[in-house]
């Protein structure tokens, strides 16, 4: 195993990784609960490419690769946040002096109508009564239970870094019996002397 050209591919896979899932979150606004498997396949081929894995099996390759996977796929979630986070503070600034240049009135009218809007809402509300459903949480006063889109995370995790560990382990060189075609027939050294 080249450690180096292993760190180097995969290190590069990882980035491409998470530069696309930082445009896709800039671009939609919602997380994407598949992109691990995205970013594992990326890391995955970075080492295959950098390495030169055909015919070349090596486990500790594959098992460095799933590792900067993993590490991709944990961190990629932190990296989009940030980058979201700087980008509201950027528009916020730009705002801000925009917002101070009109008058102080405006501003006193548009509070004084989103509290009444919120008392509206408040003494409207009624509490909620034992059986009705929460979209979150299901019927009022139970448990949360674990559902289809708390699994999924973790299995598309799973199969990311999986798919890292396959591309970067490598397979070995076919041969004939592991193609299917049988083998040529042994030849006794014998009997072709006894035929000459």
């Amino acid at each position: 195993m080249n450690l180096g050209r292993t760190l180097v591919g995969g290190i590069i896979g990882a980035a491409v990784a998470i530069g696309i899932y930082v445009a896709l979150m800039l671009g939609t606004g919602q997380s994407a609960n598949w992109f691990p498997v995205v970013t594992g396949a990326l890391v995955g081929f970075g080492v295959m490419q950098a390495c030169k894995t055909a015919g070349n099996v090596s486990y500790a390759r594959g098992a460095v690769s799933g590792l900067i996977a993993a590490g991709a796929i944990l961190g990629s979630d932190y990296v989009a946040k940030e980058v979201l986070t700087r980008k509201a503070a950027a528009v916020s600034a730009k705002a801000g002096p925009e917002k101070k240049a009109d008058s102080k009135d405006e501003d006193a009218e548009e509070g004084e109508a989103e509290a009444a809007e919120v008392e509206e809402e408040v003494t409207a509300s009624e509490p909620p009564k034992a059986g009705d459903i929460d979209p979150d949480r299901g019927a009022i006063g139970a448990p949360k239970q674990l559902g289809q889109n708390d699994v999924w995370p973790f299995a598309f995790m799973a199969i990311g870094i999986f798919l890292a560990y396959e591309f970067a382990r490598g397979k070995a060189p076919k041969t004939a019996a592991a193609e299917g075609e049988e083998p040529a027939p042994a030849v006794d050294e014998e009997e072709e002397k006894e035929e000459a």
